[in-house]
């Protein structure tokens, strides 16, 4: 008991010091380096070191201290210090045994270096970006997979998650709480973009759907309001996302009540939306607005350049592309590595456009792997990676929040070896 008392005080006095980072910049760097210290407590140190240092990057609010780029920099640079540690010990445990999972995800890896150091304009900084995600994307699987026994990370990060949410809510009739943009204002909560807040709300979703037991009024309201945050937000590829996950949990679900239950809640939405005044601006929301609704090419209009940019790259080479998130000139070689990234906007035009056919089905060969080695309702997060990203994406950039996706992954990975040790003891 005492032992638990003071890990939890222990706990309680990060909380205290994620807040104060929040008064001064200053302070963030006693933040990072005090959490940082956390990787002593190995696998579940550095779960609760991503988690952390993600929020802290992106939850923003008028008046409060944000992160600058050097600052940003520095929780890049020891989030990969700490997973280098993180595999480092792991391997020398296990004498070079690693996870059967984390194959698929050095497959994609290489072919991903490939195609960044062999047909990119910026092979340095294309190489940089992919082994930074491989690296810390397996060491959040080793941490959590190490960790499943003493440390239940879901049930860490659906309290951190909904912390966030519950402030955003609050923060709704807070006109800081919006910005301006060109389909008028958009909410993104505490966090720092309205279109990533709004995936971050359908990431959430799949986290509630797969908390939950069962669904009840309770579960319903937090389902109602992750539904409007995201509406409010005007992001639609979230919308899309959420959606989504709303039909695969449906699907996967084994529970016969949750599916009348939501089924039931689906067709009154849907009837109340079609004969009230509401299916207008649902209408303008998906269309952003446009007059004609039928103009599917005018609605999507703002997708134009990215797709433009991924069609090039793709077709200069089909095989493996010309690197992941990084700009390509033809003919240019540059050994920098100091390049901004590119705005993928899509996941299927990345992975296309960066890593061709061979990454591509890579990728996706690691998703679907995922997929069939979880266990009913846990099926919901390896699909909420693509679902999610259909608008955003953020799965390959651990500077962003990346971690969260990773850790999403590593949740749906460990069910198999959960059901493996069942079995085991019996």
């Amino acid at each position: 008991i005492i032992m638990r008392q003071k890990v939890r005080w222990k706990e309680y006095i990060y909380i205290i010091i994620f807040l104060i980072s929040c008064l001064n910049s200053y302070l963030i760097y006693i933040f990072l380096i005090l959490i940082f210290f956390k990787i002593r407590e190995g696998g579940q140190g550095f779960l609760k070191i991503c988690l952390l240092y993600t929020l802290r990057q992106s939850i923003v609010l008028p008046g409060l201290a944000i992160m600058t780029g050097t600052q940003s920099n520095l929780k890049q640079i020891l989030i990969l210090g700490a997973a280098l540690w993180i595999l480092g010990t792991y391997i020398k445990r296990k004498e070079g045994k690693i996870p059967v999972i984390c194959l698929p995800v050095a497959a994609f890896g290489i072919s991903a270096l490939i195609s960044t150091v062999f047909f990119g304009s910026f092979p340095v900084a294309g190489a940089i970006k992919v082994i930074n995600f491989v690296i810390v994307l397996v060491a959040i699987i080793v941490a959590t997979i190490e960790s499943i026994e003493y440390f239940d990370i879901e049930q860490y990060m659906f309290y951190a998650m909904s912390f966030v949410m519950m402030i955003s809510v609050c923060v709704i009739p807070y006109r800081g709480a919006y910005v301006n943009g060109s389909a008028g204002m958009l909410f993104q909560g505490v966090w720092n973009h309205p279109n990533d807040f709004g995936v971050i709300c359908a990431i959430y979703l799949a986290m509630l759907l797969v908390h939950y037991d069962k669904i009840k009024g309770k579960q319903l309201v937090q389902i109602s309001l992750v539904f409007i945050m995201i509406y409010l937000s005007k992001a639609r590829g979230a919308m899309i996302a959420a959606l989504i996950i709303l039909l695969i949990y449906f699907i996967v679900c084994g529970n016969k009540y949750n599916r009348i239950i939501l089924i039931s809640v689906i067709t009154l939405s849907i009837f109340v939306i079609y004969i009230t005044p509401i299916k207008d601006d649902i209408g303008a929301f998906f269309f952003k607005g446009t007059q004609n609704s039928n103009s599917l090419t005018e609605a999507f209009s703002s997708r134009d350049e990215v797709i433009e940019v991924a069609k090039n790259r793709f077709l200069s080479n089909p095989m493996f592309g010309r690197g992941l998130l990084i700009p390509y000139a033809s003919g240019e070689r540059s050994l920098s590595f100091s390049v901004k990234g590119i705005e993928p906007g899509n996941i299927f035009l990345e992975l296309l456009g960066g890593t061709g056919v061979i990454g591509c089905i890579s990728f996706f060969y690691l998703i679907l792997k995922i997929f069939r080695q979880s266990r009913e309702k846990y099926k919901i997060y390896p699909v909420v990676i693509v679902a999610a990203s259909i608008s955003e994406v953020s799965f390959f950039s651990v500077n962003n929040y990346g971690a969260i996706y990773y850790m999403l992954l590593a949740l749906a990975i460990i069910q198999f070896y959960r059901k493996n040790s069942i079995r085991e003891e019996r």
